[in-house]
């Protein structure tokens, strides 16, 4: 859906969605992307969500998120991780710079039943003052992860 399309949806207004769909069947698969620009309050966001299936024979990523930032023009990144199973995990987040290396890595548990974890990157001061790159996210559990960048000026 391309949101700015629909008529029911005013300006200035925060709308959420909830996408169900069969992970159980190994094949489920969802990639989003919504930007959003507030004027009134000099707001602007983007969220691209994944969402995948565990399979490590498939594949050793669990997800990834292609743009992350950290201080870049007020542009600052947010994961959110969440835990779809009912057995206790952890997510282990990777970042890459631009040239492919790999710069820093944060784990965070994952409780089971929902549970889930934010990673900020402002908070993470193995990345320096600024830092664009990739993100790679692995886990022991399946998961779902929403990928918000904000600018607050």
């Amino acid at each position: 859906w391309y949101l700015p399309s629909m008529d029911q949806l005013q300006d200035n207004h925060v709308y959420s969605a909830i996408i169900d769909g069969d992970i159980g069947s190994g094949t489920a698969q969802m990639v989003t992307q919504v930007h959003h620009y507030n004027g009134n309050r000099n707001l602007s966001s983007s969220v691209p969500g994944y969402l995948q299936p565990r399979d490590t024979t498939q594949r050793a990523l669990d997800l990834t998120a292609p743009l992350v930032m950290k201080n870049v023009d007020g542009l600052n990144t947010g994961i959110q991780i969440e835990n779809l199973t009912g057995t206790d995990g952890s997510a282990t987040v990777r970042f890459r710079n631009a040239n492919g290396s790999s710069v820093a890595s944060v784990t965070v548990a994952l409780p089971h039943g929902g549970g889930w974890a934010n990673v900020y990157l402002p908070n993470i001061t193995e990345l320096g003052e600024s830092f664009t790159g990739a993100a790679e996210i692995i886990s022991d559990v399946a998961i779902a992860a929403e990928v918000s960048t904000v600018r607050y000026r």
